[in-house]
């Protein structure tokens, strides 16, 4: 669980600076456009892309820091050894949601790799990568989910003597 947990937290600080090229695309977008009316082609779906990678590889992340919406009230009515099985629970269920995800997606992604895909835009660049992006986003994301339901269902399991400070 601590090395799912140090991958995932390397793999969404690495993502994060993806931007900084973002900023300066921006930048140069704008200069390019308003400074010299030299608009580019290439820049705003740049950005997209890096975009996409950012959102999708800091998932994992996202999950273990408790990031993503939750409700609470249930929580609030229950003990803790109840909210961590809650909490189990819930992250088993984001696993089965990621499993299910990974099997509709490996296929578009082999497809992707296999016909090297692009986007078919007026600058047209790979498209393929980004697919890889999300597959393991995606792989990233159930390990993540797997780590912190094993670590609450064992919380949820203790009793309270058993329960470390």
């Amino acid at each position: 669980m601590r090395f799912v947990e140090a991958l995932c937290a390397r793999t969404g600080r690495l993502a994060s600076l993806l931007v900084l090229p973002m900023i300066a695309i921006v930048l140069f977008e704008v200069s390019a456009r308003y400074a010299f009316g030299a608009p580019t082609i290439w820049a705003g779906e740049l950005v997209q892309i890096l975009f996409g990678a950012l959102f999708f590889l800091c998932g994992a992340e996202a999950l273990k820091a408790r990031a993503h919406v939750q409700v609470d009230l249930l929580h609030q009515a229950v003990g803790p050894r109840m909210r961590a099985g809650l909490n189990g629970f819930a992250h088993l269920l984001v696993l089965a949601y990621l499993l299910v995800l990974g099997f509709i997606v490996h296929e578009r992604v082999i497809e992707a790799v296999a016909r090297l895909e692009r986007t078919r835009t007026p600058w047209d660049p790979p498209i393929w990568p980004s697919w890889v992006v999300v597959a393991l986003s995606i792989v990233l994301m159930a390990l993540q989910a797997l780590a912190i339901a094993l670590r609450e269902l064992r919380t949820a399991m203790r009793g309270p003597a058993e329960r470390a400070p």
